[in-house]
């Protein structure tokens, strides 16, 4: 017997022999306790149906108790339901049940609130079948936590038929290599984990324009073409030692030409073809006994005798089960067969219920349910199948992927749509901002105004949503989007994205550049958008032909080299449950006014594994905090933007870090300020005060008007607020207040913002541009970054930008899209020390650039072994622990043998460098542990000189400490 959890290859020994007796003895014990009728009733599935409520329960439930029958196939209900349900069954049976499901994108095709893995078709574009080996796996779990030991599953159709009006995307596709393979792997998945996997539907119903569930679909091929193609991957199953086999309702006169005969009532099919010709030791499965395929030609009872004579094992669904069993009993009764027969069948069934664990069946727990069934892992991969199944079935001059960057020439139309999409939304972190929807029904006026708007892009991405799978509904094109898909095509180079079935390619033979991507979820979506511009790997292959596109095509593309990217926690050694724990401590400082709202970001090996977005931008709760929210970082600037020019100046031979400010800023000649070290200054070991309060004497009630004004000329030109604006003069005022400041003598560390306003200076006057256009230029626009830089109402809406004071003294207002620091402000919000706003993505992609070496999306931006001169603290011995810029933790104690205190967790590396800033914000990166660590908050709002409860609390090192947590717990 071919049990499935064997492989064929290992030889017999003791303990296989010893388990073999174990199983002989159980099936015997069993079976000496049974009357025929029982023997009988073992053979039959019945279904049960959660949604029709506790009366179908206690129906299912009495014919259990009534009859003893051998297994209940569950429909739609809720995981409660099927796992209560189950515990129920079980209890009511003397022997142990076979519980099943038809989970062919696992139990949510029957089981609400639970994974939807991707359908078949999907799965037959992904190139790495061991994908689906895990996805198999996942999904036994799942069935597992609800009591079920049968999954219905895979369907090994070969899809050879674009009319199919029940296969379609139930199948791999029309190769018979990828459908044998694939339907493998999934099945091997399953069973590894102890649950029998049900290949479908035998002989093959590709090639079918009827549906079996309808009527009784005809094939007319040849037995040497069936042999060849359609019963192929079933002979492969076989092979790989699938457990179960499911019988399809089908008439072909090759193998039984009986008149109106499915092949699943067949003995020629079911035992000789299948059991006798092919080998197939596993249980046979009916296809469901309700299906017009045979319910039309066959009264309920005689159906189940007609479908047991011919060979399954397993008599699913049936429409009478009394009847059923009295039929069979009565042959037994007549001689048309004899009881021997009926206890070698038995004991084949039991069996596989010892095989499936049934001898030592325990109920399983309600508790925790749902966790088990949306699982991090499961959920990991699911998105890893969708990613890997993205698909390039055209790109003409390798247009793709697409250059990171300012994409002004470039819109995006999602079509089948009136709301913007998570497809679009993703693109804006691409540099795509302009965004178009056209529906399903638009009329071809509309048509004309959406061309007439898009005429200006050199570029359109295009998403079609809302497709149906079905070639009878067109796909869900309607012949208003075909015509405008046309002759956008014409007027523009268009990028085709289709969410949805790979047979819509017949009405795109024209398009240069086209992704499929399957279908249509959050998943595909986010994989999409990251794979037009090289931030995912495009690997799949169609698996079906349309039009000119061709099976088994694709054009693979490998994503850019050293990019930040999503992945799950456990794939990088992390563990989840200690990152959940991240939530607490954020609505923690929520509740406790410690800031309104926050985002957090985990990184570790250059994948994202954790990042999340929590609370408001202010306490009314109006607008909730979202990845692409824009916080004022401030002085992580300091390094983000300042210590990055000086870098790139230093290594290139533009800087001198040794030298002086005068040798940079002539005007400084004279001056005790020109006199300072480049490299004091990056230390703060320069003797500069920590700030100036330029602001201060402006807004005095007697001067006041004489600084500000509410509209823009030529003498009051630099913008610090809505509506207001400082005189020209504030400039040359601060630069003159910072040029006549006494230095310390001798002096010793104090941290100051003072000597980032003058290397902001030195970096201006060296590369003859202002400091955001070159750190922009240099870093920002080639890396790929869209949600950082200074004075962001300027570029984005206020929606995604906190505010950060309710500001009584200087700007006398709310300050929201402005730089929080009045000397950044009166600059016109670009400064050395503070000015820069960003997400937390956006700032880790910096920090992970520092921790590849220099190297980020393909480029080298730095050299390593600048990143780690920077990274030193040179002046250790005057008890300095900071680097060049970067500020470092705090030494470990040599009495206590700990870190405690400072602006990190006390479990970081001596290697970690990073920065924090006023407005609750904090980034460091941990060469050591290949580990970044992004918080940004606006705890500053509304009063910035309040109880600082952020650090009080030590929210903030707080959750970086579970991030270190859970590296240490993961590895």
């Amino acid at each position: 017997m071919c049990m499935g959890f064997y492989s064929s290859e290992v030889p017999i020994h003791t303990e296989y022999i010893i388990e073999e007796a174990k199983q002989t003895a159980w099936v015997d014990s069993v079976m000496t306790t049974m009357t025929l009728d029982q023997k009988i009733a073992q053979f039959f599935m019945l279904g049960a149906y959660p949604t029709q409520g506790e009366s179908n329960r206690a129906a299912v439930e009495k014919i259990i108790q009534d009859y003893q029958i051998g297994g209940v196939i569950f429909f739609k209900g809720n995981p409660n339901q099927f796992a209560s349900w189950s515990n129920d069954f079980q209890a009511a049976a003397n022997v142990p049940m076979f519980i099943s499901v038809d989970g062919e994108w696992g139990v949510n095709m029957r089981v609400d609130s639970t994974i939807q893995y991707p359908r078949q078709l999907t799965l037959g574009a992904i190139q790495d079948n061991d994908l689906i080996f895990d996805m198999g796996e996942q999904i036994a779990r799942e069935c597992k936590a609800l009591g079920i030991n049968i999954n219905l599953a895979p369907v090994m159709d070969v899809n050879n038929n674009i009319n199919n009006p029940v296969i379609n995307d139930r199948s791999f596709g029309e190769d018979k290599y990828n459908v044998a393979l694939k339907g493998s792997s999934y099945a091997l998945g399953m069973q590894h984990q102890g649950v029998m996997a049900v290949s479908k539907h035998f002989p093959g119903h590709g090639d079918t324009d009827t549906d079996s569930h309808k009527d009784l679909p005809i094939i007319k091929h040849s037995f040497e073409r069936l042999d060849s193609l359609e019963l192929y991957p079933f002979k492969i199953a076989i092979e790989q030692g699938i457990m179960g086999m499911m019988a399809a309702h089908l008439s072909i006169p090759a193998l039984d030409d009986t008149p109106n005969q499915a092949s699943s009532l067949s003995k020629k099919v079911v035992t000789d073809l299948l059991k006798d010709s092919l080998g197939f030791k596993g249980l046979v499965f009916s296809d469901a006994l309700n299906m017009q395929g045979v319910s039309k030609y066959y009264q309920p009872g005689y159906v189940d005798k007609s479908a047991f004579l011919a060979g399954n094992d397993v008599l699913v669904v049936s429409e009478d089960i009394p009847k059923g069993i009295a039929l069979i009993k009565a042959a037994v009764d007549s001689g048309e067969i004899s009881e021997a027969y009926i206890d070698q069948r038995l004991r084949k069934v039991l069996q596989y219920k010892y095989l499936l664990g049934l001898h030592t069946y325990q109920a399983v727990s309600t508790d925790n349910l749902q966790e088990k069934l949306q699982s991090k892992k499961g959920n990991a991969i699911n998105r890893k199948l969708f990613e890997s199944a993205l698909t390039l079935a055209v790109n003409e001059n390798h247009l793709l992927p697409l250059k990171k960057g300012h994409q002004s020439s470039t819109a995006s139309l999602a079509i089948g749509t009136s709301e913007k999409q998570v497809f679009q939304s993703k693109l804006e972190e691409f540099g795509v901002t302009k965004h178009f929807q056209a529906t399903n029904d638009m009329a071809s006026s509309a048509s004309a105004g959406i061309l007439d708007k898009l005429k200006v892009y050199d570029r359109v991405i295009v998403s079609v949503h809302n497709m149906s799978r079905w070639k009878s509904k067109n796909y869900g094109f309607s012949y208003g989007e075909l015509d405008l898909l046309k002759k956008l095509n014409e007027q523009t180079e268009v990028i085709l994205v289709l969410f949805g079935t790979p047979y819509s390619l017949i009405h795109f033979d024209a398009f240069d550049h086209i992704l499929v991507a399957y279908e249509w979820n959050q998943y595909t979506e986010e994989g999409a958008a990251r794979a037009l511009f090289g931030d995912l790997s495009i690997n799949g292959h169609l698996p079906v032909s349309a039009g000119t596109f061709q099976v088994n095509t694709g054009y693979p593309i490998t994503k850019n080299n050293r990019v930040l990217e999503y992945d799950s926690p456990e794939n990088t050694g992390m563990d989840m449950k200690v990152l959940d724990s991240i939530e607490l401590y954020a609505q923690k400082a929520i509740k406790l006014k410690a800031t309104p709202g926050c985002q957090v970001l985990v990184a570790k090996d250059g994948k994202i594994i954790y990042e999340k977005s929590f609370g408001h931008l202010t306490y009314d709760k109006k607008i909730p905090v979202q990845d692409n929210t824009i916080y004022d970082v401030a002085s992580i600037t300091k390094v983000a933007a300042t210590t990055l020019s000086i870098m790139k100046l230093y290594e290139n031979g533009d800087l001198d870090l040794e030298g002086r400010l005068r040798h940079y800023l002539p005007q400084l000649g004279g001056t005790k300020v020109g006199q300072l070290v480049i490299k004091d200054i990056l230390a703060h070991q320069a003797g500069l005060p920590a700030w100036v309060p330029f602001y201060r004497h402006t807004v005095e009630d007697s001067v006041y008007n004489n600084w500000y004004h509410v509209d823009s000329n030529a003498a009051y030109c630099v913008k610090v607020a809505d509506d207001l604006f400082i005189c020209k003069d504030s400039t040359a005022y601060i630069w003159r207040t910072i040029e006549g400041l006494s230095i310390k003598e001798n002096p010793e560390y104090r941290y100051s913002d003072i000597g980032f306003y003058l290397l902001m200076k030195a970096i201006e006057e060296k590369t003859k541009t202002s400091l955001d256009k070159y750190v922009h230029d240099t870093f920002y626009a080639p890396m790929g970054l869209e949600n950082i830089g200074f004075n962001p109402s300027t570029k984005f809406s206020k929606d995604r930008i906190p505010p950060t004071e309710n500001d009584t003294i200087f700007r006398k207002q709310e300050v929201q899209g402005y730089v929080h620091d009045p000397g950044a402000a009166m600059l016109g919000g670009v400064c050395g020390h503070a000015g820069l706003f960003s997400n937390v993505h956006d700032l880790a992609a910096i920090f992970q650039m520092l921790l590849n070496g220099g190297s980020y999306n393909g480029q080298q931006f730095l050299k390593e072994e600048t990143i780690a001169y920077f990274n030193t603290a040179h002046y250790a011995d005057q008890d300095n622990r900071r680097g060049l810029g970067f500020d470092k933790p705090v030494w470990i104690d040599d009495k206590t043998g700990k870190r405690d205190g400072g602006p990190t967790s006390g479990m970081v590396s001596d290697q970690c460098f990073g920065h924090t800033g006023f407005t609750g914000t904090s980034v460091w990166a941990d060469p050591e542990n290949q580990l970044i660590y992004v918080f940004l908050s606006n705890r500053t709002y509304p009063d910035a000189y309040g109880s600082n409860i952020l650090a009080k609390q030590n929210i903030r090192t707080d959750i970086q400490t579970l991030a270190y947590r859970a590296v240490k717990k993961g590895s």
